[in-house]
């Protein structure tokens, strides 16, 4: 499918950009993701100060590894692997009626909580690396990086925009006129 394979140097492209964005994240901050991490309440205690370094050592080597062309399709199916993982913890805590834990995302500033379109958007990411790694050949020509960079670059540019706009509070009631909010409502 030479026609699409810029399409899976995209994909590969947006998939490290967000790895390498959630491992930096995560190093920034390790105690604030140690906490997300136990807020899981999946590991075992005593693993959490091994696991608050590998997640983030695992994500940036997964990246890397996705802008290698002979790794591709192993990075591919890893971080498949990983955004499996996180969305099957994630949809753990949502069974169990546990939203209100930061998903650990690690994006910088981004406390996100649990919810069913974060278990949605790994699982779509995951399937578009798998299909990446099953359908892209190894060769790269070089006169397909400018529009996979563009394409993949727009992608998570895109994704930046969608989760600022998920993480704005929501209001409560209904919107008020500039008359109510600066006189108290009295007409």
């Amino acid at each position: 499918m030479p026609l699409l394979h810029p399409l899976w140097l995209a994909i590969d492209l947006f998939a490290a950009l967000i790895l390498i964005r959630a491992a930096i994240g995560k190093a920034r901050d390790l105690a604030a993701f140690e906490g997300a991490l136990d807020g899981y309440r999946l590991l075992p205690f005593w693993s959490l100060p091994a696991a608050k370094i590998g997640f983030p050592l695992i994500e940036a080597v997964v990246a890397a590894g996705l802008l290698i062309p002979p790794l591709r399709a192993l990075a591919g199916y890893a971080a498949a692997g990983l955004l499996s993982l996180f969305a099957a913890a994630m949809a753990i805590n949502l069974a169990r009626g546990r939203r209100e834990i930061d998903c650990g995302c690690g994006g910088p500033g981004s406390r996100q909580t649990l919810g069913w379109g974060l278990v949605v958007r790994n699982l779509l990411i995951a399937i578009a690396l798998v299909a990446a790694a099953l359908l892209a050949g190894p060769d790269i020509f070089w006169s397909e990086i400018p529009l996979a960079i563009v394409a993949g670059g727009s992608a998570f540019l895109l994704y930046l925009g969608l989760e600022t706009l998920a993480a704005l509070p929501r209001r409560a009631g209904p919107k008020q006129g500039l008359l109510e909010m600066t006189h108290g409502g009295v007409a």
